[in-house]
């Protein structure tokens, strides 16, 4: 448990007397705040606020508690405050879960400029696959492309992008290029299973006001860090097809001849 983050979300809670309440001064969720709470009074073995239809009323303990710490809470943030203002660089370990494939694509060809601007900032990246790997339980930043919400956690969209569908250039001669986005279905096609176990069969298209979708099936199915396995497959004149972001724009990626744009929109966060 980080004990500092959790008396300070106390703190804050007692001062509110609403754990929604502090989750927006503190620009964090509810659950959060919750959890953290809880995490401290199972820490002290007390009670520290009783919970009703009228919001947070703090109990014995918890008054004499925050009574206690919230002068030193005080102090520390005022130390940090001056520590702070005297410092001109960034500086310190940032932790990041995130998807090997946003890792290569994304973080690798920033890293040297990133790496020059701020030359004090250790970087620690941890692979994220589902969200529920140990490694992510104290990283300080996790970014995924995903579509649902996590209701636990404050989520912050930094790009979006589009879906391609793409094959070698003999597959499309021995097998014919599709007219319509349902003639794939006719076709042997390489899925992939999203962060959350989805399987990604269901490929809708658009083109201006008219949409259509194809909902297609294959031999091959893989998660969502081997993705590149069948991007390879597929180049290398195998029956089925890839689909891939269009911001994968490798060498390998380039080679592969383009059918169709997917508007299946995903968002990094």
């Amino acid at each position: 448990m980080d004990r500092l983050r959790a008396i300070e979300y106390f703190v804050c809670a007692a001062r509110e007397r609403s754990l929604s309440a502090a989750a927006r001064r503190l620009d964090v969720s509810v659950p959060a705040v919750s959890k953290r709470v809880a995490s401290l009074e199972r820490h002290l073995g007390a009670r520290l606020f009783e919970r009703g239809a009228q919001g947070l009323t703090l109990t014995a303990s918890g008054q004499e508690f925050l009574d206690a710490c919230a002068p030193a809470l005080e102090r520390i943030v005022d130390a940090e405050a001056a520590a702070g203002g005297a410092r001109t660089t960034a500086s310190g370990t940032v932790a990041i879960a995130i998807q090997h494939l946003l890792a290569y694509h994304c973080v690798l060809p920033a890293l040297s400029r990133f790496h020059a601007r701020h030359p004090n900032v250790q970087l620690d990246l941890r692979d994220y696959v589902h969200g529920g790997e140990p490694e992510t339980e104290g990283a300080d930043l996790r970014v995924a492309m995903v579509w649902d919400q996590a209701p636990d956690q404050v989520v912050r969209t930094l790009a979006r992008t589009r879906m391609v569908v793409c094959a070698a250039p003999q597959y499309w001669a021995r097998h014919g290029m599709p007219e319509r986005p349902r003639d794939l279905e006719r076709h042997t096609c390489f899925v992939i299973r999203a962060v959350r176990g989805t399987i990604m069969d269901h490929w809708p298209f658009r083109r201006g006001d008219e949409e259509e979708a194809a909902v297609v099936r294959g031999w091959i199915t893989t998660s969502n860090t081997n993705r590149d396995l069948t991007v390879a497959a597929a180049l290398a004149g195998a029956r089925p097809r890839a689909s891939a972001p269009a911001w994968a724009g490798t060498r390998s990626y380039r080679r592969a001849s383009s059918a169709a744009d997917v508007d299946r929109r995903r968002d990094a966060r």
